[in-house]
């Protein structure tokens, strides 16, 4: 078994590892004091709503003149859901994201069909 304690045998990784106060002096921020800084007060809170759901920011991106991806579909009820499948028959790839959500939360990637199956990276 190697001896990782000696410099030739060290873990690589350890290079690339840096300390929250290494970060700090490289003038890296973490995610809380991004938003502190800069999220929160650039963005008013009474705009949340709006940007929360996203086919109101699409629409609102569009109305702007901005380049964004075709929704193929839209989902509302139990109905619209049993007529999802048809709508995207044609469609090899694809992605399915929820209205409101964050982080990715909801969010399916669909990369490939075969017959009546689908396939995730």
């Amino acid at each position: 078994m190697p001896d990782y304690k000696t410099p030739s045998t060290a873990r690589w990784w350890h290079r690339w590892l840096k300390t929250p106060a290494e970060l700090r002096a490289l003038g890296v921020v973490g995610i809380n004091m991004r938003n502190a800084r800069y999220l929160l007060p650039n963005n008013p809170r009474k705009l949340y709503g709006l940007v929360d759901d996203k086919l109101q920011t699409k629409a609102l991106a569009e109305k702007e003149g901005l380049s964004v991806p075709e929704t193929y579909a839209v989902v509302r009820s139990p109905h619209d859901a049993a007529l999802l499948e048809k709508k995207l028959a044609d469609r090899g790839a694809f992605v399915v994201k929820p209205s409101r959500g964050s982080g990715g939360k909801g969010v399916l990637v669909i990369d490939g069909k075969e017959g009546d199956s689908y396939f995730k990276p």
